[in-house]
């Protein structure tokens, strides 16, 4: 057999093992784990010894920004800072100018997405009551992988745009839009607030002249997630839509998802890298940087996602990757309530959640099961994708979990470094030392070795075929 591409002597990482091998890939595809494939029978060659070989990095959780918001991200500059950070596939949400809520538009962010993505990209199309006759046709037509509702739109910047076709702020269109997403029986994927809650505080404490981070941290307590989840467990359950809950932050929500999973519920649930890794008072210093929506909470939120992870409650781990303008952010820095709330995270996802093996919380096996098998699994990717194994993609994350090294913005591939001060300077350690994209050795020691392009947007109705 001659390979396009022969890995050697890496400890493979799998659900539920580490052992050595070789990996000879050919046409995009793993053809053999072996041990002792012959380097020489490949045309490109990687000496993998003394690192490990994941399944490639699946990210469920990306905002891109084209073709609308191009000022703050693009398919090229975001998919560009994925691969840097040892990312294999995304998915984009629907809040885009303009917004994917009918097949039309879904098949315009394909075009454009396939002209520019380094990786392997696919789309979430919006539920809301502007489009909720499309919402059958879209998942029939098998561009997208699910559908996302968001319970409250973020306020100013001329936003609406980005949200029409995905919003249910009211429970009758929730429960509305929830029977139509059931019927194509796709994940549901909920942004999950009170609108009510948020939307009084927020008022209060503007008349009461506060407008700084704590004034923005306090407008949005614990309960304004909890009752969206509680609110999402009970229609989910009633319409049997397949709910995944975004971007999970508060002690609350897990207690109530773990219960709903015991009582058989179809529940998928993310939490980000940010989330687990940060409070608000390490960076209360860096005011409306900080800004971020669900907002950071207390170390025994943190606690609680991470029982959460660990007990199978929280199924993902995602980065929630939100690029904004730096005059965009800036606008917060007088007034809280003008900025924008959002990280670029995706290029540091993969190193936050390495550094807790270092610190001997979780092993290799569990970043497998939460960053690329359980994914890939959410999206309906698997078993093309997170694992490695005869007959799969070759996407494949190599890395080095013992690297320490420390995060220098400016390096970042991202749009959004300019105002990404919560990760300047902050040590990591692990890190991807490559990335293979379809069998092609796309990054490899930080250098990108590829062309905008050169990845593959991927449909649900192709995966199926």
């Amino acid at each position: 057999m001659q390979f396009d591409l022969v890995i050697n002597d890496g400890k493979i990482v799998n659900e539920e093992s580490v052992f050595v091998a070789d990996i000879g890939i050919k046409d995009g595809k793993i053809h053999t784990v072996a041990k002792n494939i012959d380097p020489s029978s490949a045309s490109k060659r990687i000496n993998a010894s003394n690192k490990y070989v994941l399944p490639g990095v699946i990210d469920v959780h990306t905002h891109l920004r084209d073709l609308g918001r191009s000022n703050w991200g693009t398919f090229e500059s975001e998919t560009r800072a994925a691969l840097a950070g040892g990312v294999t596939t995304v998915l984009d949400m629907p809040n885009n100018i303009p917004p994917a809520i009918d097949i039309d538009s879904c098949k315009l962010r394909i075009d454009v997405g396939q002209k520019k993505t380094y990786i392997n990209l696919g789309f979430v199309a919006g539920a809301g009551i502007e489009n909720i006759s499309e919402i059958p046709r879209i998942g029939a037509s098998g561009l997208v992988f699910a559908f996302k509702s968001f319970m409250r739109k973020p306020p100013g910047l001329e936003r609406e745009k980005e949200f029409t076709g995905t919003l249910a702020e009211d429970d009758g269109i929730f429960h509305a839009v929830a029977k139509q997403v059931a019927k194509t029986n796709m994940p549901y994927l909920i942004h999950c607030e009170s609108a009510q809650i948020v939307g009084f505080e927020a008022n209060r404490l503007m008349i009461e002249g506060r407008n700084d981070l704590s004034a923005y941290e306090e407008s949005k307590p614990q309960i304004i997630e909890s009752l969206g989840v509680a609110r999402a467990l009970e229609v989910s359950g009633v319409t049997e839509a397949k709910l995944h809950i975004c971007h999970m932050s508060a002690e609350r929500s897990v207690i109530m998802t773990r219960w709903a999973k015991k009582q058989g519920r179809r529940i998928t649930a993310e939490t980000c890298g940010n989330h687990v890794f940060f409070t608000i008072d390490q960076l209360a210093r860096l005011g409306h940087y900080a800004k971020i929506s669900p907002p950071l909470r207390k170390a025994s939120d943190i606690e609680a996602l991470w029982e959460g992870l660990l007990d199978d409650t929280i199924d993902c781990i995602v980065s929630d990757h939100a690029p904004f303008g730096a005059d965009d952010v800036d606008a917060g820095k007088n007034n809280i309530w003008q900025g924008t709330a959002g990280w670029p995270g995706i290029e540091v996802l993969l190193p936050q959640i390495l550094s807790y093996v270092k610190k001997g919380l979780i092993d290799l096996n569990f970043v497998v099961r939460k960053m690329a098998i359980n994914p890939a699994k959410h999206a309906g990717l698997y078993p093309a994708k997170g694992q490695i194994r005869p007959g799969s993609d070759a996407d494949i994350t190599i890395i080095d979990p013992n690297l320490e090294w420390s995060v220098d913005i400016d390096k970042l591939e991202t749009m959004g470094k300019d105002t990404a001060f919560y990760y300047d300077k902050l040590r990591l350690t692990g890190k991807a030392t490559a990335t293979i994209v379809n069998g092609i050795v796309a990054m490899q020691d930080g250098n990108i070795l590829t062309k905008p392009g050169s990845g593959k947007v991927i449909l649900k109705k192709n995966l199926a075929a």
